[in-house]
């Protein structure tokens, strides 16, 4: 993963559960356009180095031509501050598939855990609007 060349976005802090909780993934693709299913779709998550941020489902075990957004990602959250790395490339094209595109992102999230914030958080990935 340290060789993803992606475009870098990033999604700042969101509070979360401490504990078990879940991270609602979702994909947003620009108005007219639609994923390329016969295209290889990546994704990947990590927790930063010395975090103790555990995933309940790997990326390695989900097919994502068949699984579609949002995507639930169940985590568990130590008190204190974590940091999640999500890899993606994205391949996506215009209603009529008359142009597709790809879109490599590499996402940062910093997650804060608090006893009384939400157990779910939603995650939002933009896909690059193309200038065609």
């Amino acid at each position: 993963m340290d060789s993803f060349r992606g475009r870098l976005l990033d999604l700042g802090q969101r509070e979360l559960k401490t504990g078990a909780g879940k991270l609602t993934l979702n994909i947003v693709l620009p108005a007219g356009y639609k994923f390329n299913r016969e295209a290889p779709f990546y994704m990947r998550w990590k927790s930063a180095d010395g975090s103790r941020l555990k995933f309940g489902l790997q990326a390695d075990s989900v097919d994502f031509k068949k699984a579609g957004f949002p995507l639930q990602l169940p985590v568990d959250l130590p008190a204190g501050r974590s940091e999640l790395t999500i890899d993606t490339v994205v391949y996506y094209c215009t209603e009529k598939s008359a142009a597709c595109l790809v879109d490599p992102i590499r996402v940062k999230l910093a997650l804060r855990a608090s006893p009384g914030a939400p157990a779910t958080v939603p995650v939002d990935i933009p896909v690059r609007k193309p200038l065609l």
